[in-house]
């Protein structure tokens, strides 16, 4: 019989293992998001008897919804053990989750399908394909033009990284506003991968580690003269392909790339209550994949 709760201190190890094993992952990134995105409160656990059979972490924040900022969560991490997969489980696990999740006052849940394929099983979880970004790929050469490097050097700060980022969200319903902990994890997650982030006086880049000659900007909220300083940075990296991946309202490389999905929502009781981003062009950002 397949039990559903919360997770417990004392299952930290086992938790582990199994992010361990389904995500790949190394010890260092495991135990980065275990000393520093995980508590028992926002684990979610499966169980068959005593044994995890499949996890999932709720990682709360905070979207801008019609009434104003409103606590959701960002699902992550959803986990089934191999020879526990194809029983339903974690569409049930998913359903608990949403359920203890509105409990806590969260109204609405957040998630990023790890592949393309995912979409179609959180749609039957409830979730609806209503995030997306704008894809734009350039060579080095094609960024040249946009690069300019500023006399004044900027150094990171995280306050006003978040400053610069909520600017420009909060004008966006759906869209997400992370606090200081969750943009210190993606800054220190991205940095074991080998990624840093970019800085310029308004604006800032969170960039991949250049892997066969391309560089992913996995986020960029930048006005547009301190683009032109952050385009100046990047091409010192070496990297020869750009791929930049852009809020859809962005105003940075206007007309350049496509549309594609990049994300999902539904409300924590499942009423369809997300109307109200049908013509809207909500963001995640920072999505942690």
């Amino acid at each position: 019989m397949i039990e559903f709760d919360i997770s417990t201190n004392e299952q930290r190890n086992e938790l582990s293992e199994i992010y361990k094993f389904c995500f790949h992952e190394g010890s260092a990134q495991t135990d980065f998001f275990f000393d520093n995105h995980w508590n028992e409160q926002n684990g979610i656990i499966a169980k068959s008897g005593s044994e995890i059979v499949a996890a999932l972490y709720l990682l709360s924040t905070r979207i801008l919804t019609p009434s104003g900022i409103t606590n959701a969560h960002y699902l992550y991490g959803a986990a089934t053990k191999p020879q526990y997969r194809n029983r339903g489980i974690m569409q049930n696990l998913i359903d608990f989750a949403n359920r203890t999740a509105h409990k806590g006052n969260q109204q609405y849940s957040i998630l990023l399908p790890a592949s393309d394929s995912l979409y179609n099983f959180y749609m039957r979880c409830g979730y609806r394909p209503l995030y997306k970004i704008r894809e734009v790929k350039l060579s080095a050469f094609e960024l040249k033009e946009f690069a300019t490097p500023s006399e004044k050097k900027s150094s990171f700060n995280i306050a006003n990284c978040i400053n610069i980022r909520n600017q420009f969200c909060s004008k966006h319903l759906g869209s997400v506003l992370w606090n200081k902990d969750d943009f210190s994890y993606a800054v220190g997650i991205n940095k074991l991968y080998g990624g840093e982030i970019i800085v310029s006086e308004n604006g800032y880049a969170l960039c991949s580690k250049v892997y066969e000659d391309k560089l992913t900007v996995t986020e960029i909220i930048s006005d547009e003269d301190s683009f032109s300083d952050i385009a100046h940075q990047l091409l010192q990296t070496g990297a020869n392909n750009f791929v930049f991946r852009l809020p859809v309202w962005s105003n940075l490389l206007y007309n350049k790339g496509k549309e594609i999905p990049f994300g999902m929502i539904r409300h924590t009781l499942n009423n369809d209550n997300i109307g109200f981003l049908e013509n809207e062009k909500p963001y995640i950002g920072l999505t942690l994949d």
